[in-house]
């Protein structure tokens, strides 16, 4: 009796994990998505350098400029965001990260959007 009891609850665990990966299986979010874990990040593949601003060279300020933004399905940057850094390098990060391009995201073998943390570095 418990071997069949045991028996069945398995039955009914397999069953339900069965579904719930049949609900996932081919369905992209709608929305940016951030990764995390055990996944392989976007992986840039053309870059454009910013331009040291004239203002931080003459002020010997360096340092790295953080960002926010999503890799859209085609690979491209949108919605970049400032999170912290010396702003003097505000524009020039932004004018160069946004020519940025990357292999897009896949989910089950399809592109999806993802949200990202882009980090650049001045250093004089």
């Amino acid at each position: 009796m418990k071997r069949a009891a045991i028996a069945l609850v398995i039955f009914f665990a397999c069953v339900c994990a069965g579904n719930a990966q049949e609900l996932v299986r081919g369905v992209a979010p709608s929305e940016p998505v951030s990764v995390r874990g055990n996944v392989t990040p976007a992986k840039l593949i053309y870059e454009v350098l910013p331009k040291y601003p004239k203002d931080a060279k003459k002020a010997g300020v360096s340092g790295r400029l953080v960002l926010k933004a999503v890799i859209t399905k085609d690979g491209w940057v949108k919605d970049l965001q400032y999170v912290s850094g010396p702003d003097v390098f505000l524009d020039s990060a932004m004018k160069a990260v946004k020519k940025w391009r990357y292999e897009p995201t896949l989910f089950d073998g399809n592109p999806i959007e993802v949200k990202t943390i882009i980090a650049v570095n001045y250093v004089m």
